[in-house]
């Protein structure tokens, strides 16, 4: 999927917004960035682009009139369905801070989760996932 799949990015098409360019950049930031949510939460659906596509067009689908919305209105909620899955992407580095409880990196001590869940790759998506939406917002 692109962007122009999006029925939310189609309507500030149509507008001639001048948000466009600044969508497409986060797009393909997001692009490029959300495959990389499989290192450690391989056996979650597919957290790709297309899936943030997927929900621009369920949030187009909910609102009962988007010809009242402006355009930064509906550019928000293009850039939230864009981005809301980010913060499940990890470097490795931030891999290895979890690994050595470091609290400056996760709210948890991995050392803890994997003691009572015995599986590195379970403890690790359960370090990341509660904490996921935070990691998006920052």
């Amino acid at each position: 999927m692109d962007i122009n799949d999006s029925k939310l990015y189609k309507i500030l098409v149509e507008r001639d917004s001048d948000f466009l360019p600044n969508i497409k950049k986060v797009f393909e930031y997001a692009e490029d960035l959300l495959p990389l949510v499989t290192k450690v939460f391989s056996d979650y659906t597919q957290h790709d682009v297309d899936h943030s596509i997927m929900i621009t067009n369920y949030m187009f689908e909910i609102i009962d009139n988007v010809d009242q919305m402006n355009d930064l209105e509906i550019s928000m909620m293009i850039y939230s369905a864009l981005l809301h899955d980010i913060g499940m992407v990890v470097t490795d580095k931030e891999i290895d801070g979890i690994r050595r409880d470091d609290l400056n990196t996760i709210e948890c001590k991995y050392s803890v989760v994997l003691q009572a869940l015995k599986d590195d790759k379970l403890a690790l998506q359960e370090c990341i996932r509660p904490i996921h939406a935070k990691r998006s917002a920052y």
